[in-house]
């Protein structure tokens, strides 16, 4: 047994690895404030009229809608707020049909637009509403039918033959169920006010609480009764199923449909069944989010990426990011940005997110654009900028990622963030004086690399120790502790002496 000194702990001030975030810390990325709103806002005017006259007319037309949110909070709220714009103006609710892509590959795939067009050939259905998905340039998407874009990711440009409305001409950027939460208020102040809460636990899921006093006043809408701790942990529930694997997210959308509060929800009042579903996906998430959230970062050769590499069947990456970006210090100033790449979420594709480092935020004043390092990233070699495809860089400046094969994504880490070899750097390290039994204590863990330096599976249950977490000097020690121990062992027993009984 190791002495209690060594047992697996926290790691402390005097550890060389940088400390993991606190579970419950997850910065969100940050807005400028500002004192007062530009004179189209949070969209051009133009995009929002027509987006109502395209509701009006869907809403009128006798054949089915088809409606395409995005799989997590901000998607499904904005996707529920536009569901009820289009029952007030009295559209059966038989004829709003919901789909939601395969996580496989993004909405924009080849695979993914043909399922679409299969659907709106089958049910001839006339309009199709896509709901925080980004946007990308080219022709129109869809075969049949009129097409509605209602998006606030950052895009070059829209597909053609397409009614768009986007908040991306229009700083500060809001969420998508802020821009369609302002796109239906004119419609009804009654719908507005029922809407409120939807559009607030989408802004709360993609930038956090603060968020709402980032923005000028009555600029977002604000209502006492919904306390920002039931929106918060609303957010963490709609989020749950689509994180796990599969990231079907039906019963997150089922649960939002006609609940008239988030405290019904929060209270367990509303489709009781739909809430246990979503809890026991949040804690199932939650248990494996605490198996890899220790992994420890890599660095690129120039220290400006922290690289976490992950296999998990669950989306647990965008988190991982975003948790090391909000505790990171910086390699000597240079880190600027946190990259996660989880191998096991889809099958035959590795998914990166990426996050901007808060520090660095900071210190460059909110000018690290994370797209564009993506792309340069990948610039530095031609065969990986041609392997990335249209996925890389998709998302927000300060949180984006792609999906690449696991081909490209290996050529991207050795030729383009150039992550020095774990087993020649510590050669190296011991050669200048490190000491050898850093080499000799890590020298398994180095052969089995490639899912973080952390030690994981069997040995973690079974209260291994974790020797990234300790000092040079604390390895030496431990290395000395076992020598002693085998030193013990190989001395011969001792053979008792047999006490001589005295004669009477």
């Amino acid at each position: 047994m190791l002495a209690p000194i060594f047992q697996r702990r926290a790691p402390s001030r005097a550890l060389t690895m940088p400390k993991p975030p606190p579970p419950n810390t997850i910065p969100k990325p940050t807005l400028p404030a500002l004192k007062a709103l530009p004179d189209e806002w949070p969209a051009p005017v133009a995009h929002l009229e027509a987006g109502r006259a395209f509701l009006r007319e869907a809403a009128a037309s006798p054949h089915p809608v088809l409606l395409l949110p995005d799989r997590d909070a901000d998607g499904i709220t904005a996707g529920t707020i536009i569901n009820r714009a289009l029952r007030f103006l009295e559209k059966k609710p038989e004829h709003v049909l919901v789909h939601f892509w395969s996580p496989a590959a993004p909405l924009y795939s080849p695979e993914n637009i043909q399922a679409v067009n299969e659907m709106i050939e089958k049910y001839s259905i006339s309009h199709t509403i896509i709901i925080d998905q980004g946007s990308r340039p080219g022709p129109r998407l869809f075969t049949g039918g009129k097409i509605m874009v209602v998006d606030h990711h950052h895009t070059e440009s829209f597909p053609s033959d397409t009614t768009m409305v986007s908040a991306l001409p229009c700083p500060p950027v809001v969420t998508s169920s802020i821009l369609a939460h302002k796109l239906v208020t004119p419609l009804s102040e009654e719908l507005a006010e029922d809407t409120t809460w939807l559009a607030l636990t989408g802004l709360y899921a993609d930038l956090g609480p603060a968020a709402a006093g980032l923005f000028p006043p009555n600029a977002v809408p604000m209502l006492r009764p919904h306390r920002k701790m039931h929106l918060t942990q609303l957010v963490a529930l709609l989020n749950a199923p689509r994180r796990a694997p599969g990231g079907n997210p039906r019963a997150a959308w089922d649960l939002l449909q006609l609940c008239p509060s988030p405290n019904n929800i929060n209270s367990g009042k509303w489709r009781s069944d739909l809430i246990n579903h979503c809890k026991r996906a949040k804690a199932s998430w939650g248990n494996e989010l605490g198996l890899v959230a220790r992994t420890a970062p890599k660095w690129s050769e120039d220290g400006s990426v922290a690289l976490i590499e992950i296999d998990s069947a669950w989306q647990v990456h965008p988190v991982v990011a975003q948790r090391w970006a909000g505790s990171l210090k910086g390699k000597a100033g240079k880190t600027k940005i946190v990259l996660c790449a989880n191998k096991g979420w889809v099958h035959g594709k590795v998914n990166v997110s990426g996050r901007v480092v808060a520090e660095a935020q900071a210190e460059d004043g909110g000018d690290v654009d994370l797209i564009k390092m993506l792309w340069d990233l990948a610039a530095r070699d031609e065969d990986v900028l041609k392997g990335v495809g249209e996925d890389w860089g998709r998302g927000h400046t300060q949180a984006a990622g792609g999906s690449v094969t696991p081909a490209v994504w290996k050529k991207f880490v050795q030729r383009c963030l150039k992550v020095e070899d774990k087993k020649k750097r510590k050669l190296a390290a011991a050669a200048e004086g490190e000491g050898e039994a850093e080499v000799e204590v890590e020298g398994e863990e180095a052969e089995g690399e490639g899912e973080g330096e952390a030690v994981e599976g069997e040995e973690r249950k079974q209260g291994t120790l974790d020797t990234w977490m300790l000092t040079p000097r604390q390895k030496k020690a431990l290395k000395d502790k076992e020598a002693l121990k085998d030193k013990k062992l190989k001395k011969p027993p001792k053979v008792k002496k047999e006490k001589k009984v005295k004669k009477e």
